[in-house]
Parts: structure tokens; C-alpha cells; sequence
């Protein structure tokens, strides 16, 4: 949970934010900073089914656990968003990125004969935790992560000789944080559009950041027992799939065409957009939002260390050489 309040706590700061007003600016800035993001997705979805060992073993060889984790993204492009919201961004964005959290149920048992394990993960946010968060930080958070996963050992571990296999996995996850952007009347859009001067004010509104991603990863990894209760590990995977991350302004809103709060629609301002030649949003009376899609396979690179005492402790880092954006994940595990 440390990583998801980190998380809330950088989009809160743009609480009382003085809004770009103006669509092409937000549209430019948010579709550069959701294209990275989506981008981390796929290795978001990651989390929950690496664990140290390459191999658990054969049946009755089970485990489960917690794992808490992030992948950063925003590395770069994280600023530009600030910018248009009216904000300077933290230094240690554009250093590390914005961390997209993860916080599962983790659980993996051994086949019987075939040597091969299988595991899932689970994590949402429940309606009371939802409820605390929204009144303590003033951000509503919608958070959901499924997945599972299937690993063939090609080496055991044995002698001199890591282990070694090859996994294949499958995640879903969904996510949604609204965030304050103003009080009372604020006006978000004040530019001309197609010789039209307009004017959007929105009643109290909400910055809505949401994500989607359906991610099939492939992995080789090997690992290797010290002393009985160390276990180094490293890996490669491969991620393909399909990840949405859509964003705006949820409000009600008013148009104003040059004569006065609701002289225009928002159909006619959408006409505007196209007629100039812009990309219009998603927009309605009750808000607007762009979408951005990535179906890039992503490659990684990822290890770490367990210790098992009474209890495995698993710390893991990913990194995406094509982006430069990293990941992390501690695990808590009770393991046989």
C-alpha cells in the first residue's frame, strides 16, 4: 500500500491546480505521458508472479504470500502533464517517473509427476479502504489485478547447477483515480477554436486518470539456493498484449460560444475541434476525456534476492532497457 499512497499523494498535488485551458496543450501532454504509460503496464502486470525460485517443485511444493510493488513510468514526460495542469512537477519524476502500484495475493503449488508449478495472483481495493482513502486524501481510487501463470523447469537446481525455466503468464488489471483539480466554477478551456472564442467552465472538477491492460508474458529465468536460505535470481521477459490509459476532466461543464455561460453545446464545440482540424475528445456535458492504446511488446530484464527464515522476504527490480523506466516488488511469503 505504501507504493498506491505514493501514488495518490503525486496526483493530490494538483489539487487547486490552475487548469492549461486549453485542449491542445492537455491533449500533447497527455497523450505523450499515457503512451509511456501504457508502455509500463505490461510490466506492472508482472508483479505477483515472479518469485525467486525458478522452479517451486513438484507437488506437495506450494507457497503464498503478499507482494506490493510499482512500475514508474512518466520518466520524462511526466512534467509536460504538470505543466498543463497548471503545476511544476517534482524533480524526482522526470528522474524516476510516476509509480503505477501493484498490491496482490500471491499463491503458487507444484503439479504432481510433471515438475511444473502453477500460480495466480488477486488484488483489488475494497469499498472501505476506497471510502478511507477519498476522505483522508480527497482521491477516489478504483484498483483491480488478476492473474496467473504456468512454469516448466528445463534445469533443477542441483550441485553446482542453477535452476532454470521457462514461464508463460496472463494478467488483467484495471485501475481508476479521480483527483480534485479546483473548486466552485472553474474555467478549464479558454481558447479559440475555428474563429470561435470558447469558454468551459466545469463545477468542482475532477482530474480522471484511468487504465486497462489485458498482458501475455513470456520469461526464462534461473535462480540458485546459497546456504540453504539465500536465493539470487535473474531473468528475461517478454510482454505482449493490449494496455488503454484514458484521462480528462469528470464534471458537470457549461459552454459558453462568445455569448454567455450555455450559449454553445458541446457538440458544437466538437464540430469546431474537427473543423480546425483537431482531434477531438470524448466529451459530453458531463466531462471529456482522451484515450491512448499500446499494443508494443515490451522486453525486460528482472532479478533479485529471497532469504527464508521462518518466512521468504523476496525483493525484486525490473527494467525496460527500450524506455529506461524500472520496477520493484517485496514479497512476504510462507512457502514449503
Amino acid at each position: 500500500m505504501k507504493r498506491f499512497a505514493v501514488f495518490l499523494f503525486i496526483l493530490s498535488l494538483v489539487a487547486g491546480a490552475s487548469w492549461a485551458q486549453s485542449f491542445d496543450q492537455f491533449q500533447s501532454a497527455f497523450q505523450t505521458f499515457s503512451g509511456q504509460m501504457a508502455s509500463s503496464l505490461a510490466v506492472n502486470s508482472t508483479i505477483g508472479l515472479t518469485w525467486s525460485d525458478a522452479s517451486l517443485g513438484s507437488f506437495p511444493h506450494f507457497g503464498a504470500g503478499l507482494n506490493a510493488g510499482a512500475a514508474f513510468t512518466g520518466k520524462d514526460t511526466a512534467s509536460p502533464l504538470f505543466e498543463a495542469l497548471g503545476k511544476t512537477a517534482p524533480s524526482e519524476l522526470d528522474q524516476f517517473g510516476i509509480p503505477i502500484p501493484a498490491v496482490v495475493a500471491s499463491a503458487k503449488i507444484g503439479l504432481p509427476f510433471l515438475g511444473m508449478d502453477i500460480g495466480v495472483k488477486g488484488g483489488i481495493i475494497w469499498p472501505e479502504l476506497a471510502d478511507s482513502l477519498r476522505s483522508t486524501s480527497g482521491v477516489s481510487a478504483e484498483y483491480k489485478n488478476l492473474g496467473a501463470q504456468i512454469r516448466l523447469p528445463i534445469l533443477r537446481d542441483e550441485g553446482f547447477i542453477p535452476a532454470v525455466s521457462l514461464g508463460f503468464g496472463a494478467s488483467y488489471q484495471q485501475g481508476r483515480i479521480q483527483a480534485s483539480i479546483g473548486t466552485g466554477d472553474t474555467t478549464i478551456i479558454d481558447q479559440t477554436i475555428n474563429s470561435v472564442h470558447w469558454i468551459v467552465t466545469a463545477s468542482d472538477p475532477l482530474l480522471d486518470l484511468g487504465w486497462e491492460s489485458m498482458i501475455y508474458d513470456g520469461s526464462l529465468q534461473v535462480s540458485k539456493k546459497l546456504f540453504g536460505f539465500l536465493t539470487p535470481y535473474a531473468g528475461v521477459g517478454y510482454s505482449f498484449g493490449s494496455s488503454t490509459v484514458t484521462g480528462g476532466v469528470a464534471s458537470d461543464l457549461m459552454f459558453d460560444n462568445g455569448s454567455g455561460p450555455g450559449s454553445g453545446t458541446y457538440e458544437e464545440l466538437v464540430a469546431d475541434i474537427e473543423a480546425d482540424g483537431g482531434t477531438a475528445p470524448a466529451l459530453s456535458a458531463t466531462g471529456f476525456t482522451y484515450t491512448t492504446a499500446n499494443t508494443d511488446p515490451v522486453l525486460r530484464l528482472y532479478g533479485g534476492l529471497s532469504v527464508k527464515l521462518i518466512v521468504v522476504l523476496d525483493l525484486g527490480v525490473m527494467y525496460v532497457p527500450a524506455s529506461g523506466n524500472f520496477g520493484a516488488s517485496a514479497m512476504l511469503r510462507f512457502q514449503l
